[in-house]
């Protein structure tokens, strides 16, 4: 069980045997370990609630998505749990494209309100399966966690170093009948509500100093990109030809600049 509390630009959570995170403002983090805290626990915990909640209090909008670079653009994916974000990255790594993050991508705006994805760590959390479908063994490969068939594939060589450009977002739905998949546009509030929807640990934004602004910067983002349905089917064996149609599309809009 995992509690948490936010108040006064501090947040705390306390999960029990892994220990105590104190979050201040964005800027600094305390850690009280559990004595009995397994350290690759404890890790798993401040690369995933503990820095969404930082860069919650930093005003960022951070999505619960994988990302990947091609053609000097970032694409990403969204979706539930269990969705493919991560296998459909590492598919797209192909040819000269980067991966950008995976499982909390971080999306700023520079002088000119253009949307730019934030460069995360340099791997991607894959199931064995998946794994071995893209050609990879895991003897070498370090579990996720405990008693899970997750592995961490590392990428340092095809991992983007800078901000760049988000073009587009794809939110993942699953239909067997879909075989390599369709694309289908969402426009206005449906757009900005599937970002709110999809925002990492979206329960950890603080309601009477964050939700506000989580709104505001959301929508502003789904007017300056294309948000669309990518419903496919999930089986392994369409995965490369949804890779192929998600990398060769390029969707005409009219965006305010």
């Amino acid at each position: 069980m995992q509690l948490f509390s936010s108040r006064d630009g501090e947040a705390l959570i306390s999960i029990p045997s892994v220990g105590r995170y104190r979050i201040r403002n964005g800027r600094s983090v305390i850690v009280e370990p559990d004595p009995r805290a397994d350290p690759a626990l404890m890790r798993l915990f401040i690369l995933g609630s503990v820095m969404g909640i930082m860069f919650h209090q930093r005003g960022l909008l951070a999505l619960h998505a994988s990302a990947v670079e091609s053609g000097g653009e970032v694409l990403a994916f969204v979706g539930d749990q269990g969705q493919g974000k991560s296998t459909l990255a590492a598919q797209c790594l192909a040819g000269a494209n980067r991966l950008v993050a995976d499982d909390i991508l971080v999306v700023s705006f520079d002088a000119d309100g253009r949307p730019l994805a934030q460069p995360g760590m340099p791997g991607l959390k894959l199931w064995r399966d998946t794994l071995e479908h893209l050609g990879h063994g895991t003897d070498r490969l370090e579990q996720c966690w405990a008693r899970a068939e997750k592995f961490r594939l590392g990428v340092e060589e095809r991992v983007a170093d800078r901000p760049l450009p988000l073009d587009r977002v794809y939110v993942l739905a699953d239909d067997p009948r879909a075989d390599a998949g369709r694309i289908a546009p969402m426009n206005g509030a449906a757009a900005a509500m599937a970002l709110i929807e999809h925002t990492y640990r979206m329960e950890l934004l603080d309601p009477q100093t964050e939700r506000a602004n989580h709104f505001a910067v959301a929508t502003r983002l789904a007017g300056r990109i294309a948000v669309q349905r990518l419903t496919r089917n999930r089986h392994l064996a369409h995965l490369p030809d949804t890779a192929a149609m998600v990398l060769a599309d390029a969707p005409r809009r009219e965006l305010a600049r």
